[in-house]
């Protein structure tokens, strides 16, 4: 406060906040020309007051201290790739794979509504059918088409549903998948299996109670072959189950919400069905679309069915069923089981799609960046190169010239650290237990400085930046900025909204939006400009929003599954519960551990609850550096206890 007085600042009311007293001389009052003639020339002084700081004696010995003591921490590290940073800590793959299963069936057969809704319909699905088709025999030639339609209405329909409440699901879950992914807590692989383990009993039970009730109500085939018949029906709709579990995945992964992956899942679904050989005849389908029958699982499905039921019958005035097959379905009589193996390659490479959408798409989006899916991504990628090749690649080469990084040092190896040595002892873990301690952290930022395009909106505006035809005009978000964040202290980023405090924390933690552009230097102890992967490892990042949370989960539950996916391994599971106890206690949740975290469908506990939550699942890991965006309830215990 006496900074701005000797400035020739007002002096701080007596009962004034001093945090509101700096916001009020930083801001601009646009009340009035006259008030903001009058705020932009005092924010002027005070800026011209602060570059030329150094003159005074006092303020000079503070600052060179300051840069002393950042300085003495910055050493030289061996350098260790992001990848064997990630697997320093952690569980292993299968470790991992078991922690999400078990989470993510907890979370399945809690949503009651999703799970018994779904189950409902696919009896009443089953029941319509049935009724519709009721007893379908060989007596004449409507009742052979009504089978035939039978097969493909359990090739098409309900599977279908059960495409579309996977995709709600995943949609909602890829979320959490994002936040974890990107705080470095597990592996895609892990994720992708653990979900389709947990599928597991619901296609089994969906298949054999859809199979059974439509196959001996409509009667499919009565003969002695009638057991193999509803054997080979129901472990094809079986197997058309796993793939459209993981086509689900797959979806959401391309596009990472229900729109656009439900949108992406209907279009495939009519392209698969239209091929399939119930809506059109294999023999008039053009060549040219004729690659669609080797990708479209419906069309083996179907052919599957139709083969099993029709195989070595004898029909309406003696006519052979194998004959009609051959014909008119043109569909190879026992055909079977063979195609089932072609269902597994269709089961693989949609798991290898969704594998690799998983794993290459890096999620850095925070709550302030443009949604652009991977989809939108790629197409723009593709216009990019039809439009103008040549704009393209001389931007992505400034990009890369702009963005690279010159890293001298892992962050994983800072037990070696210069403060050691000059006794800096600060101990960075919460709970004072002889467990791994975090080595402390200083951040120094040079001339920091970001800014954005100003390229006009919408198509417009995307296709001028395709062809390479973007204004030169740039608006600045950060100018040259120089700051030092010590170790073990409570750092606050003040400013009124918009004012970019956000925008400073996405830089310090290397995850700004693509196509802005950014200079200067971030020096994480000796690591220069670090990538987001290897800072995740030392920080943790409580963002402005909670949704980020599983709805049915209780609250121990949520700390507990977060614990076992992100401590370290030597921690055994009693430790790892019992930090969780701590946190609980820390966060002043305990009355509420047991209850729901909820959502806006689900009831659960609060919203300022829910915030601590978010607050509790960062400090899981000990981060040697805690970053809050807008932090309000639950947060005055933590800072007390921290400060």
């Amino acid at each position: 406060m006496s900074w701005f007085e000797s400035v020739g600042m007002e002096p701080c009311a007596k009962h004034m906040n001093p945090f509101d007293y700096i916001l009020d001389l930083s801001m601009v009052d646009n009340s009035t020309a006259a008030t903001e003639k009058s705020s932009r020339t005092r924010i002027a002084r005070l800026v011209d007051a602060w570059s030329n700081r150094s003159s005074n004696k006092t303020s000079g010995d503070a600052v060179q201290s300051l840069e002393i003591t950042s300085a003495s921490i910055f050493g030289d590290y061996t350098s260790q790739d992001d990848e064997d940073a990630s697997e320093a800590r952690g569980p292993g793959i299968w470790s991992q794979t078991s922690t999400l299963r078990s989470r993510a069936w907890k979370s399945q057969i809690r949503n009651r509504q999703m799970l018994w809704g779904n189950f409902l319909f696919c009896i009443f699905m089953s029941l319509a059918v049935g009724i519709i088709f009721w007893r379908a025999d060989n007596s004449s030639f409507e009742s052979i088409r009504a089978r035939t339609s039978v097969c493909a209405i359990l090739v098409l329909a309900q599977p279908f549903v059960n495409l579309i409440v996977d995709i709600i699901e995943y949609a909602k879950d890829i979320k959490v998948y994002e936040r974890e992914r990107r705080d470095c807590w597990y592996e895609p692989l892990p994720y992708l299996l653990s979900h389709l383990i947990c599928a597991i009993p619901r296609n089994i039970v969906h298949s054999i109670v859809h199979v059974s009730i439509v196959f001996f109500a409509v009667g499919l085939r009565t003969d002695a072959s009638s057991s193999a018949c509803f054997f080979t029906v129901a472990l094809a709709y079986l197997a058309m189950q796993f793939v459209r579990n993981v086509m689900a995945v797959f979806c959401v992964a391309l596009c990472r919400d229900f729109e656009n992956s439900s949108l992406v899942a209907s279009a495939a679904v009519i392209l698969f069905s239209s091929v399939c050989g119930y809506y059109i005849p294999i023999s008039r389908i053009p060549e040219t679309m004729s690659w669609l029958r080797h990708v479209s699982f419906s069309h083996v499905g179907y052919r599957v069915m139709v083969s099993s039921v029709f195989s070595d019958q004898t029909l309406v005035f003696g006519l052979s069923a194998n004959s009609l097959l051959e014909g008119i379905l043109e569909v190879p009589v026992h055909y079977y089981p063979g195609p089932l193996l072609q269902l597994a390659g269709h089961f693989v490479v949609y798991f290898l799609l969704a594998w690799l959408f998983l794993s290459v798409i890096n999620p850095n989006r925070t709550k302030r960046m443009p949604d652009i899916s991977p989809m939108e991504s790629f197409f723009r990628l593709c216009s990019g190169v039809f439009i103008n090749w040549s704009a393209f690649d001389r931007a992505k080469s400034s990009r890369r010239s702009e963005m690279k990084e010159d890293e001298v040092g892992s962050l994983e190896n800072l037990d070696g650290a210069d403060g050691a040595e000059d006794g800096h002892t600060t101990r960075v873990d919460l709970f004072g237990e002889d467990l791994t301690q975090r080595p402390p952290v200083t951040i120094r930022v040079e001339k920091l400085s970001l800014a954005v395009n100003a390229t006009s909106s919408g198509l417009s505006g995307r296709l001028q930046q395709l062809q390479g035809l973007r204004s030169r005009a740039q608006k600045p978000l950060l100018q040259s900025i120089d700051a030092v964040i010590p170790p073990a202290q409570l750092t606050a980023i003040l400013g009124g909204s918009g004012s970019g405090k956000t925008t400073l924390i996405n830089a310090l933690l290397q995850r700004t939006p693509p196509g802005m552009n950014t200079s200067g230097n971030i020096y994480f102890n000796g690591s220069k400009n670090p990538s987001m992967r290897r800072i995740n490892t030392v920080c943790g990042y409580v963002r402005q929003d909670d949704g980020m949370l599983m709805a049915h989960l209780t609250v121990r539950e949520t700390l507990r599954y977060a614990a076992e996916l992100g401590m370290e391994k030597s921690l055994t599971t009693a430790e790892k519960w019992t930090k969780v106890d701590e946190i609980i206690d820390l966060i002043g949740l305990r009355d509420c551990m047991d209850v729901l975290v909820g959502d806006d469908d689900t009831s659960g506990i609060s919203g300022g609850q829910r915030r601590r939550v978010s607050i509790g699942l960062q400090l899981i890991n000990e981060p040697a550096c805690l970053f809050l965006d807008e932090p309000t309830s639950g947060l005055v215990c933590i800072a007390l206890f921290m400060m």
